[in-house]
């Protein structure tokens, strides 16, 4: 049963919801048919749900609204409940419910751990996920709002920006995450400097830099949205000099749109180039021109750096499967160990330690961890 209540007489008090949109379809909607579901309260005429009704009922000039009167304990729960069968939370509501909510759903799942059972209404599970899914998203999902909205509260100039794009559905949550990640990555590369390179001098260097790209189109396979990138002028200062021998290999990972790019660094680099490998993919990926299923590994020699013996010259098609965004295959390590074994190893720019080789860069201890 409901009940025509003076709009007036409702107390809207602070809600998840901060965003109702236009609501001008909707009161067409309510001229045409009638509003086919009355707005829900509490005993003490507390909004629970239906905001949007009533503003809509504001535009069309009524002074009352049909209303479902229900005794509800917790509002804020009732409110969450009704709106998730609706329009979805923008990511600052969601993290607005976990703030609200959470700490309750904790509490109670302690509880409910310790007993053995299930802790009231609430459904079994890990509690983000039960506050998650009143947000009506994953619990990890959640996490990634939070760790959005946490880094806009942090340093809104960065961020904010952020934030907005996906509270509009201009991006998903996945990708702001993501982007906010790289960006607090690169913050930290920045205020700690890049480590120094390692001590000794090596015969055989490995790279493969992180391309920044000028790129102006979809944030599909964006660089930036995976890992910090580099101007070239940024790869080429790297003081690398004193640390290669006078006779020494370089073995360099190129895109095909920056294959003109590194045979500039090779040079600058002190190399000249000689041949290349072609990693070929087990599928496609993205790209302006075509669809790329291949690298470069281009290969440059300086000094008196000798080929390899005839028995331990290696096939210049590599065929390993993608992994995940610019990891390159770990069979590449034990070819450049044939080619030239029992040399002085170093790896730029990489990700993992590797048995005899000395590695450099700003990902190796956080992919370590």
């Amino acid at each position: 049963m409901s009940e025509s209540i003076p709009i007036d007489e409702i107390l809207v008090n602070d809600r998840f919801r901060k965003e109702i949109g236009d609501v001008s379809t909707l009161a067409r909607s309510i001229e045409e048919v009638g509003l086919l579901h009355p707005v829900v309260i509490s005993e003490s005429r507390e909004l629970i749900a239906g905001y949007r009704r009533i503003e809509a009922y504001r535009l069309l000039g009524r002074d009352t609204i049909p209303c479902r009167v229900v005794p509800l304990h917790d509002l804020r729960l009732g409110e969450v409940t009704e709106n998730t069968q609706r329009k979805g939370f923008t990511v600052s509501e969601m993290v607005a419910i976990n703030r609200t909510l959470g700490p309750g759903v904790r509490s109670e799942a302690e509880v409910r751990i310790k007993a053995g059972e299930p802790c009231g209404k609430l459904p079994q599970g890990k509690s983000r996920d039960i506050v998650g899914s009143y947000a009506g998203v994953s619990g990890r999902t959640l996490e990634k709002a939070e760790a959005i909205v946490e880094a806009a509260e942090r340093q809104p100039d960065l961020y904010q920006s952020i934030l907005e794009k996906v509270n509009n559905d201009t991006i998903s949550i996945d990708r702001a995450f993501k982007i906010v990640t790289i960006k607090e990555k690169q913050q930290r590369n920045k205020e700690n400097g890049s480590p120094p390179l390692p001590e000794g001098v090596y015969d055989v260097v490995y790279a493969d830099p992180p391309w920044r790209y000028d790129y102006n189109g979809s944030l599909r396979g964006k660089a930036d949205i995976h890992y910090p990138t580099l101007k070239i002028d940024e790869i080429t200062a790297i003081p690398i000099d004193q640390h290669i021998a006078e006779d020494a290999a370089l073995l360099l990972w190129s895109t095909n749109a920056f294959l003109e790019t590194a045979l500039k660094l090779i040079h600058d680099w002190g190399f000249t180039y000689k041949t290349c490998f072609v990693w070929v993919k087990d599928r496609i990926g993205v790209g302006f021109w075509l669809r790329n299923q291949h690298e470069l590994l281009l290969l440059g020699v300086k000094g008196h750096f000798p080929s390899p013996a005839d028995e331990d010259r290696q096939p210049s098609v590599i065929e390993a499967p993608y992994t995940e965004h610019s990891s390159k295959p770990e069979v590449v390590y034990g070819i450049i160990e044939k080619m030239w074994p029992r040399r002085r190893y170093l790896e730029l720019y990489a990700r993992n330690t590797h048995p005899g080789w000395a590695s450099w860069g700003n990902e190796v201890k956080e992919n370590l961890k």
